[in-house]
């Protein structure tokens, strides 16, 4: 889809975000444009201390028509479901003075716990240029990180020190959509009268107007980047009657025919993700969109300009279409989780698979950086098999402190293979005990949990529904000081919120999940 706008809550939320999943959970991958509100300079983030109010944050006005300019933006914040921290847009004018002919609609919230509060100044800014000013007040006991979006959308009302993060477009905000961002493959062209022109972007760079991720919530947007600056393509001979610049001919003759176009924009990176993905199930029928998705974001390529992925600004790399095409199918072994335990100065790494056909056997690879992967072991799988199997390896050439992830290739007994998700391991002795946010949240149908204690006790942790049954008890038994991480699997579970708490002598904590299917 070549389609997006702002929606309020930028969280997954939106009547257009659903029907994408539906699509999704109806057996298609769907592709969308991230949006190219990446330079757009309409949207600032920051967070806000508790009881207190930010900075002012400057908003400049730019050659503004007499009547036609209100200041008009969207405040939003993500404080959970049933949680409503109290935050208020403030505006002021040049000289710091308090604007009051303000109006405040009514403050929402969305199924995922986003909260929302547009508000308008009445009065139209005078024409020309002007400087105005907002904060951000925060009424509640905790401090909360805040966005805010120009609404007004006529091109003249941008912040000073805007942030291109947060600018992912509905519905690519969509929890299954694969979001395309855009990087330039092409910075010149000449067009059909023999006029060079550029477009001033950075070749193999993310494109200067490619929105940028994440989600409101923390999920990862985009999925992958794929060529979108100064696109060649056929011209719409019925809508691009009037020769410009982005008229290209076809031969080099300038008195020829001009039967195409330079385009740009995440609209034109998307198509080729669709391509791609029909190409990949041209070869493998049978695959999922997961296995569509994962296809594409597994064999990805990464470059200086991408740096670590996944991250805001690139998702997981650079559309490789051979590589994505050429990758091993999906495999008939059904991984259910993989977890870690720091223990003894080694990690302890556990797996289980609920089915297995043809399965040799488990490569285990470990990276510092997600980049450059060392083949720790092998593990030899069970062959065929239609019950659960548990796996485990050892791996003690770590050191005291520090970050590890950790993967899985899962090897058929043809030799084709497939890797797992990635695993990050903390390695610290920490001195307190702490609950961590699962990730990724909203999940289907595996996450992981993870959780450190400060010494040696015994640990339980447990998930309820949200009619506070007990659904699984994830980890329960006397634990060692060190971090944890373990794989929750909701196989069988409705959609829905879920409570997991980490129970230590008398100290229970708990937080919030979302299972969205």
């Amino acid at each position: 889809m070549s389609y997006g706008y702002w929606d309020t809550y930028h969280d997954g939320t939106s009547i257009q975000d659903q029907k994408v999943d539906w699509c999704y959970s109806n057996g298609v991958p769907v592709f969308l444009a991230a949006g190219n509100f990446g330079s757009s300079k309409r949207h600032f983030s920051g967070t806000v201390s508790a009881n207190g109010q930010t900075n002012f944050i400057k908003v400049n006005v730019t050659n503004a028509l007499e009547g036609s300019t209100r200041l008009y933006f969207n405040l939003v914040w993500f404080d959970g479901l049933g949680i409503h921290n109290s935050l208020n847009l403030k505006y002021y004018d040049g000289s710091l003075q308090e604007i009051t002919d303000v109006y405040n609609y009514p403050k929402t919230e969305s199924s995922k716990g986003t909260e929302s509060q547009y508000s308008v100044v009445i009065s139209y800014v005078p024409a020309g240029n002007s400087i105005y000013y907002l904060k951000v007040e925060n009424n509640s006991s905790s401090s909360q990180t805040y966005h805010i979006y120009e609404s007004y959308n006529n091109g003249t009302v941008t912040f000073e020190n805007p942030d291109p993060d947060y600018t992912i477009a509905t519905p690519s905000t969509a929890t299954y959509g694969f979001s395309v961002g855009a990087f330039t493959t092409r910075e010149q062209w000449i067009s059909y009268n023999g006029s060079t022109h550029t477009n001033n972007e950075v070749i193999d760079g993310v494109a200067s107007y490619s929105s940028r991720g994440p989600r409101i919530d923390g999920l990862q947007k985009p999925d992958i980047l794929a060529p979108g600056g100064s696109i060649i393509s056929i011209r719409d001979r019925d809508v691009l009657t009037t020769p410009d610049a982005n008229w290209i001919d076809n031969d080099g003759n300038t008195t020829g025919d001009a039967n195409y176009y330079v385009m740009e924009g995440t609209s034109m990176a998307a198509p080729q993700c669709a391509g791609a993905a029909a190409l990949f199930l041209s070869k493998y029928p049978d695959a999922s969109p997961l296995d569509v998705y994962n296809a594409l974001r597994n064999n990805a390529s990464v470059d200086s300009f991408t740096g670590a992925v996944p991250n805001s600004s690139y998702g997981y790399g650079k559309l490789d279409i051979y590589s994505a095409i050429n990758s091993s199918p999906p495999l008939p072994v059904e991984l259910i989780s993989f977890s870690s335990v720091i223990r003894c100065k080694r990690i302890i790494l556990k797996w289980e698979t609920q089915t297995e056909i043809n399965n040799y056997g488990f490569e285990i690879q470990r990276s510092d950086d997600r980049n450059e992967w060392n083949i720790l072991g092998f593990v030899e799988g069970n062959g065929n098999s239609n019950s659960p199997k548990s796996y485990s390896y050892f791996d003690e050439g770590i050191k005291l402190t520090g970050k590890y992830y950790y993967r899985l290739r899962q090897i058929d007994n043809d030799g084709s293979s497939n890797y797992s998700e990635i695993l990050e391991v903390n390695i610290g002795l920490p001195d307190e005990l702490e609950l961590k946010q699962n990730y990724p949240n909203p999940f289907n149908p595996t996450t992981t949990i993870s959780f450190s204690i400060p010494q040696t006790g015994e640990v339980v942790l447990t998930v309820y529904n949200a009619l506070g049954e007990s659904v699984k008890t994830v980890a329960k038994g006397f634990l060692e000081q060190g971090e944890y991480s373990f794989s929750f699997n909701a196989e069988g579970l409705t959609s829905g919120i879920y409570i997991y708490r980490l129970r230590m002598g008398e100290t229970i904590l708990t937080r919030k999940m979302l299972l969205l299917k």
